[in-house]
Formats: C-alpha cells, sequence, structure tokens
C-alpha cells in the first residue's frame, strides 16, 4: 500500500511506479509518481521520463489521453463508493478532468472547477527536466478538498484515511501505443485498455 505523507516537499514523498504492461506492448517510458497531502488538499506530481512527448492537445477536456500523457483516477473512500475522479495531463499542460459514480460512461461528468485551484504547472525543457541520467517531463498539481466537496457533500479526508487511486502512463498518436498502470489489472475481466475501472484501483493511505 502506497502511504501518502504529510508534506508539501517533493523530496519527502514516497516515490511510485507506473509500470505494469497490463496490456503488453514493448514501448515502457520510465513512469513514476510522488503524492502528499495538507490539511486541504492532495498534491501530485507524475512523471515520465520521455525526450519527445507528444502534446498536440490544447483545449481544457480535450482528449489528451492520445497525447504523451499521465493521469490519476482516485475515489477519497475505501471502497469507491462516492465516486472517482480522473485527472489526465499532457505537458503542455492541459488538464482533461471528470467526476463518475461508476465506470459506465453515462456516470461521468465534466468537472467544472477553476483551473488556477489546481495550481497545474508543468516542466518539459532539457535543463529543467534532466534527472538521474535521464531527461523527463513532469506535472504538478493540487487537488483542493474543497472540490471533492462540491461532488461528494459531507466528504472528509485525514490523517489514517484509506484512498483508491490508479495512475497511468499512455498515449496512442504519434508514437507506439501504450498503457501503463501502477495498481494491476485483472485482463479476464478487462481484456482491453480501460483505465476507467475503479474495482482496479489500489489502495493508498493518509499518513
Amino acid at each position: 500500500m502506497y502511504m501518502i505523507n504529510k508534506t508539501a516537499d517533493l523530496s519527502q514523498m514516497n516515490e511510485g511506479r507506473i509500470a505494469l504492461t497490463t496490456w503488453g506492448g514493448e514501448y515502457k517510458p520510465d513512469a513514476r509518481f510522488y503524492i502528499g497531502w495538507q490539511d486541504d488538499r492532495l498534491i501530485v506530481y507524475l512523471r515520465a521520463y520521455e525526450t519527445n512527448p507528444v502534446a498536440d492537445v490544447t483545449e481544457r477536456n480535450g482528449n489528451v489521453c492520445r497525447d504523451s500523457c499521465l493521469e490519476f483516477f482516485f475515489s477519497p473512500s475505501a471502497d469507491c463508493s462516492n465516486g472517482y475522479f480522473n485527472f489526465e495531463m499532457n505537458c503542455n499542460p492541459t488538464l482533461l478532468l471528470h467526476y463518475g459514480l461508476t465506470a459506465n460512461q453515462k456516470d461521468r461528468v465534466i468537472v467544472d472547477y477553476p483551473l488556477d485551484a489546481f495550481r497545474l504547472t508543468c516542466a518539459h525543457d532539457t535543463d529543467a527536466c534532466s534527472c538521474g541520467g535521464g531527461v523527463y517531463w513532469q506535472t504538478r498539481f493540487e487537488v483542493p478538498f474543497a472540490l471533492l466537496e462540491k461532488y461528494i457533500p459531507g466528504v472528509t479526508l485525514k490523517s489514517g484515511d484509506i484512498i483508491r487511486a490508479n495512475l497511468y502512463k499512455c498515449g496512442s498518436t504519434r508514437q507506439v501505443s501504450h498503457y501503463l498502470t501502477w495498481a494491476p489489472f485483472d485482463t479476464v475481466k478487462v481484456p482491453r485498455p480501460n483505465f476507467h475501472v475503479p474495482e482496479m484501483f489500489g489502495r493508498m493511505q493518509l499518513a
């Protein structure tokens, strides 16, 4: 289980790897994540070691999953009973964000919330993104707990709580299609790429 430390300092966050090639494929970029929390928000860093990430989509809530994309899907509950949010980003950075009650696409709505509230940034040039002998692009964003309460009235998050989440690295335009995950998928139940399956989310705990 991934532990979310109570910190806004990247160096104090645990590193996770988005490394499972759940639906096969030869292209497997090194992808990682780091998550912290404060009393009023989550802080999320997503990183992919790629030298030429695709970033064609520029409109908010555009189809960024076809670009070189990093994604954070999570439910602020231990059983996903209160729905889930899917944050999907390319390196422009452009954000796609939905809230869904179930895996059914008809149950998903576009999140209406000020973009500035997420403090979304991206570093993707060679000088800003060199680390450990490789070049990467990285997004940073925040998830205000006020956003959660807007869609799930009465929801709270505190130390010791369990949430459910999965993280993804994907892309299918002008590069080899790839679908990497953090938590494993049952490919009998989900034989084709589909990230919108809350029952396949892993467990995380707020430290």
